[in-house]
């Protein structure tokens, strides 16, 4: 969107326009876009509080016993339990990001000028391996500062769903 009205946006990946697409795809919308909130990998939501609560309250609502992901004291290791594993398998993916707000000034296009607030900007996503409904401890890539925060996901492949999460605050 940014680079299509001739400013490239600063945080943007390829990784992240790849699972945009696949977003797109899983919930069956129209266009690729950005959107505020996606909630358990099923459905899109704006980011107000009343809207996410609604949405995380009807996801929550269709969970059936999500394996446990417990971080290890030494952090540098993420351990998945046991569970009942989606048709199709799951992969245990790590979302680096630095969590609070970062402010951009935009050079170009409609908002010229102006600074732009983003809040826990993503810096890198990364598929530690499958999870298969075994327990399994994963080491985490040395991909982000020891500053940023880390969520490990549980997502299944075949409908992107979320089937439970964890978060490591930031050193």
């Amino acid at each position: 969107y940014w680079d299509y009205l001739g400013w490239s946006d600063t945080f943007a990946r390829p990784e992240f326009a790849q699972r945009q697409r696949d977003y797109r795809r899983a919930l069956q919308i129209r266009n690729v876009s950005t959107p505020q909130v996606v909630i358990d990998g099923r459905r899109q939501a704006p980011a107000t509080a009343e809207a996410l609560q609604i949405a995380i309250d009807e996801e929550a609502a269709r969970r059936i016993f999500p394996p446990e992901i417990e971080f290890r004291e030494t952090g540098d290791r993420v351990g998945v339990g046991s569970g009942r594993a989606p048709r199709g398998g799951a992969d245990v993916v790590a979302v680096f990001y630095t969590a609070g707000p970062q402010t951009v000034e935009i050079a170009r296009g409609d908002n010229r000028g102006q600074k732009v607030r983003h809040m826990n900007v993503v810096s890198a996503v990364r598929v530690l391996g499958p999870w298969t409904g075994r327990a399994v401890l994963y080491p985490l890539p040395d991909t982000a500062s020891p500053d940023q925060a880390v969520a490990v996901l549980v997502q299944s492949r075949a409908d992107r769903s979320i089937l439970n999460g964890a978060v490591r605050d930031g050193r």
